[in-house]
């Protein structure tokens, strides 16, 4: 296939950068992210070694050419930070391209994230900080600053103008101190040189590449649970992380995509605010959090764990037309004799049916109604082959493609190795 996207299928941290990261390693030309920012990470963990991934495409260690896609919101501070970690550690790293329409997030956008979950009190969505929401707003608001910028003559008094403006709102509405534009510009200026040696028209360079049968795969970040429009608004994130996302600012259209790969995990986790219909707050949610290493790659925070939400789960299939499922972290399972799966949602009394598709927007009280497994009680992580896993665990895997309609699952992931894979 010449053109395969990877989409997360819950609330983010599925492990799409290791199933990005060993796509990449195989046959591929380019790897394009084209959403999200720096709060979302990828971990990925080759032969022992450990690698952190804020914003970068994981195909860089790969020696393969790495675009980042306009629906972007991008940290050139991060992006320098990040490139230099990779570049101690890796002797040799791909081409780094920067879309010259994506969207910069500024140290002011930081600050006013900061504000503005605390103004919020107690219903702030819980966001990373990281100052991705500001910068998407300011992009539709029209005011936003972009990457191709970096290369003007006015671009320094530009980014002074603009943190003057913001002054006025964290003074006049947040009722906070003002800070130094020209300190501000200090700390940036270092990342904005760097910036200037990779931006490009990112969407002609793709072009380009699809007329010469490159191969490409498109990383995403977080989920389809969190896209702004068919998540579980509030508390998503500020754009579209699913495969609506893929042809906003990337070159690619709908014409290109030859297949999208939904990433899910065995069981279901969520960071930060939000509801959770499946969630364990207890002794089973503590052990699949401490097995899993349940933690965020940027933000450090502890995930909130639970059982696999099947109506959620062919909800975000169907609306982005997943072709295919790979399902990660089977091993978190294999201690338990025996494994639940939610396979629908009660909203009324206990007389009511159970709904197999989920409201959305009412997803607070919906209560799982759930259908329970036997486990198989034997470790998975050596397996290389579907056939080979435990009948129960096949069969857990079987009830979960027949519920998505057959779907069919490509690979299973049974370890956090790049290698630990079934097929």
């Amino acid at each position: 296939m010449s053109v395969r996207a990877f989409v997360g299928a819950q609330w983010g941290d599925e492990g799409k950068g290791k199933m990005n990261h060993l796509a990449s390693s195989r046959n591929t030309d380019i790897d394009l992210r084209y959403s999200g920012g720096a709060n979302a990470g990828h971990t990925i963990v080759i032969n022992g070694a450990t690698y952190k991934f804020r914003q970068i495409p994981g195909g860089i260690i790969c020696g393969v050419t790495c675009v980042i896609g306009g629906g972007m919101a991008l940290d050139p501070i991060g992006l320098k930070e990040e490139y230099d970690e990779l570049a101690v550690r890796q002797a040799s790293l791909g081409r780094l391209l920067v879309h010259q329409d994506t969207a910069l997030v500024m140290p002011y956008h930081k600050l006013q994230d900061e504000c503005s979950e605390k103004a919020k009190g107690p219903l702030a969505v819980g966001t990373t900080r990281r100052g991705i929401g500001p910068c998407y707003a300011d992009k539709c608001f029209r005011v936003g600053i972009r990457a191709g910028e970096v290369r003007k003559p006015e671009f320094r008094e530009r980014v002074i103008a603009a943190a003057a403006r913001k002054n006025k709102l964290f003074r006049g509405y947040y009722d906070e101190s003002e800070f130094d534009p020209l300190e501000m510009w200090a700390q940036l200026e270092p990342a904005i040189a760097f910036l200037q040696e990779h931006v490009c028209d990112g969407v002609a360079f793709i072009r380009s590449q699809l007329a010469l049968k490159s191969r490409i795969v498109l990383e995403g970040a977080q989920g389809g649970l969190l896209d702004f429009d068919d998540g579980t608004y509030p508390h998503v994130t500020s754009n579209h992380p699913g495969s609506a996302g893929i042809f906003s600012g990337t070159g690619i259209s709908w014409r290109d995509l030859d297949d999208v790969t939904g990433i899910t995990k065995a069981y279901t986790t969520r960071v930060g605010n939000g509801p959770f219909p499946t969630e364990q707050d207890n002794d089973i949610g503590q052990m699949l959090g401490a097995i899993g290493n349940e933690v965020g790659t940027v933000t450090g925070r502890i995930r909130r764990c639970g059982w696999l939400d099947l109506p959620l789960l062919d909800y975000v299939a169907q609306l982005n037309g997943f072709t295919r499922l790979i399902v990660t972290k089977l091993d978190v399972l294999d201690a338990l004799p025996v494994i639940s799966v939610c396979v629908g949602h009660k909203y009324g009394g206990d007389n009511s049916s159970p709904e197999t598709w989920p409201r959305i927007g009412e997803l607070e009280r919906a209560i799982p109604v759930y259908e329970d497994f036997p486990g198989w009680e034997q470790p998975t992580t050596e397996c290389r082959f579907i056939k080979d896993l435990p009948i129960n665990a096949q069969r857990y895997l079987g009830h979960i493609s027949k519920s998505l309609g057959g779907l069919p699952i490509d690979m299973v992931s049974v370890g956090p190795d790049m290698h630990a894979v079934c097929v």
